[in-house]
């Protein structure tokens, strides 16, 4: 029975344990305005989006999704 204890600590421990998220670099609104190109983007663009957001500072990910947001806003 001891041998068959020992087989199941084994098992448990060379299970492959779940990745940690890395956390994303956080860009203030001038770093954004200054690299707008990279969105393909005018830095008014990034300037609206940001302020329709109500936010200062983005990772890459919410400036993407602020700046499709704000592009399919209808006028």
């Amino acid at each position: 029975m001891s041998a068959k204890k020992e087989v199941i600590e084994e098992e448990q421990d060379t299970k492959i344990k779940p990745e940690e998220k890395e956390a994303e670099d956080v860009y203030t609104l001038n770093d954004l305005v200054a690299n707008a190109g990279i969105f393909g983007v005018k830095p008014e663009a990034i300037i609206g989006a940001m302020k329709m957001a109500g936010k200062e500072e983005a990772t890459k990910k919410e400036i993407s999704k602020f700046l499709s947001d704000f592009l399919r806003k209808e006028v």
